[in-house]
């Protein structure tokens, strides 16, 4: 019989990954952690809290090949990166192909009122909250 070594190390990193699979799964969504999805996204408060904006890169590509829309407190980004040539490549991380990303936002947005803009990889998108989610000033009699 032959003993092998394990160092123990490596099971906690696999208690780790599948902890971290359990909060990637759809059942949460992206609200706790989306570690993996592309593109990543940044998400905070705008406009004095009238709205958030969302900011990504998504470098190599053009606006052209991007795709924002919106829909039930659902931002969705779609768009395809134009492979290179990898000709002679050594390493390859740099992703190229379709994608899709959706985000679930906490709020209604007014949905006339989204601005994206796309310039040097960088895609922001500026939302404006909805009349119905903002904060209400009530008089008291």
């Amino acid at each position: 019989m032959q003993l092998r070594y394990r160092d123990p190390l490596t099971s906690l990193m696999d208690i780790q990954r599948a902890f971290d699979s359990v909060w990637e799964s759809p059942f949460f969504g992206n609200s706790i952690s989306a570690r993996g999805a592309y593109p990543p996204i940044n998400l905070f408060e705008g406009n004095e809290g009238k709205g958030v904006v969302v900011v990504t890169e998504i470098p190599g590509t053009s606006k052209d090949q991007i795709k924002v829309s919106y829909q039930n407190k659902t931002l969705t980004i779609e768009g395809d990166i134009p492979s290179r040539d990898r000709k002679g490549a050594h390493r390859i991380e740099r992703r190229s192909g379709r994608f899709s990303r959706r985000i679930n936002l906490p709020f209604r947005v007014k949905a006339d009122e989204i601005k994206a803009e796309y310039a040097d990889g960088i895609l922001s998108i500026h939302l404006a909250k909805a009349e119905e989610e903002m904060p209400k000033s009530i008089t008291i009699q």
